[in-house]
């Protein structure tokens, strides 16, 4: 009986070390197209210019569709697009991009999550593992506000979120030009603005990029896009936001805009608009939406809570309602993403006093 049990035992570790052998047997240097195909490969093309703008050192987030789409992801608002194509000849990666760019990588190695590939631009080194990412985002867009007398004004608003790992960001607006976010948490936007944050809106859309740092020893930088469009301008008096308790409510009510792709969102803050401490913040209210209702039991926005019952008998407060604008080719209901695809918001606010 023990030698029936060794033996069995010695038959297991011989099929063991056979399985083993035909895992390892596939030479990683010869490629494998169906290894590749249908997956993110990440390149963290990181170069040490944290505030530079014309170097190729994004992140680049880049997918093999069967068939020869390939796609690439603006990974800040993980808008995803179909760039060019692709196609492979023996060991060589072929890129035909539509902007007329042409690439050929002789790959090295490759295998189910890893491919390193080379040519005149050097070793590049993509993965499929990219936890350290977590589920980051980073969102830059125009801020329209009148918080100089009734001058209608436009600034960068940006806010990075989805990693708590994050430990420094900033928004870089062109080549040294950067505004440094600031952390709340969960969050990071940017600072509050200073005169040079104001800008002259031109519609022709540009690009900006972030500078991250998360954890110790990851830098990485995101490219992220401000289409030619804007909020158009409007008066706080046209815009008539009235805000007033009854029966233990708060009654919120707006005159919305014409545009039928401009969503609102409603808050409650503080006197001294303490954006760190909201006691209520709404999910985005539908176009046309004209008023909102807010009780204790009211909806709020994920990853934040409704506070209504704290607010006192007597005291001022403020409500801040939000026009915003996603970016183009956005569906607000059905991308997961889509509170990280803005591209513009107007603020305007109103005392209250509760009772």
């Amino acid at each position: 009986m023990k030698r029936l049990v060794l033996l069995g035992a010695g038959i297991y570790l011989l099929g063991m070390m056979i399985a083993c052998s035909d895992d390892n047997s596939r030479d990683d240097s010869v490629l494998d197209i169906s290894l590749l195909i249908g997956k993110y490969w990440y390149y963290n093309a990181w170069q040490g210019d944290k505030y530079g703008m014309v170097g190729k050192d994004v992140l680049e987030v880049m997918r093999l569709e069967k068939g020869g789409a390939l796609k690439m992801m603006e990974f800040g608002g993980r808008r995803e697009t179909v760039v060019g194509q692709w196609s492979c000849e023996d060991n060589r990666l072929l890129f035909d991009y539509r902007s007329g760019e042409q690439l050929n990588w002789s790959v090295l190695h490759s295998g189910d999550d890893y491919i390193e590939m080379i040519n005149d631009l050097g070793t590049r080194k993509y993965t499929t593992e990219a936890d350290y990412l977590q589920d980051l985002t980073a969102d830059a867009f125009l801020v329209n506000d009148y918080s100089d007398g009734n001058v209608f004004r436009t600034r960068f608003g940006a806010i990075v979120r989805g990693n708590i790992n994050v430990r420094d960001a900033a928004l870089i607006v062109s080549d040294k030009n950067y505004i440094s976010l600031e952390n709340h948490g969960y969050y990071w936007n940017e600072r509050s603005p200073e005169q040079s944050d104001y800008i002259r809106f031109d519609a022709k859309g540009r690009e900006v990029r972030f500078y991250l740092r998360i954890g110790r020893n990851t830098d990485l930088k995101l490219r992220d896009s401000i289409y030619p469009d804007n909020l158009p301008e409007r008066a706080p008096a046209t815009m008539a936001l009235l805000a007033y308790p009854k029966d233990g409510n708060l009654n919120v009510c707006w005159n919305p805009y014409e545009r039928k792709d401009v969503y609102y969102r409603v808050e409650v803050f503080p006197a001294d608009m303490d954006l760190d401490k909201p006691y209520f913040v709404s999910r985005i209210q539908n176009s046309g939406s004209e008023k909102l209702s807010v009780s204790t039991t009211t909806a709020v926005e994920e990853g934040t809570v409704n506070k209504l019952r704290d607010l006192q008998k007597g005291k001022t407060y403020q409500v801040r309602l939000s026009a915003v604008l996603y970016e183009p080719g956005i569906d607000r209901v059905n991308d997961g993403y889509s509170y990280a695809n803005l591209q513009a918001i107007t603020y305007f606010t109103k005392e209250f006093i509760w009772n």
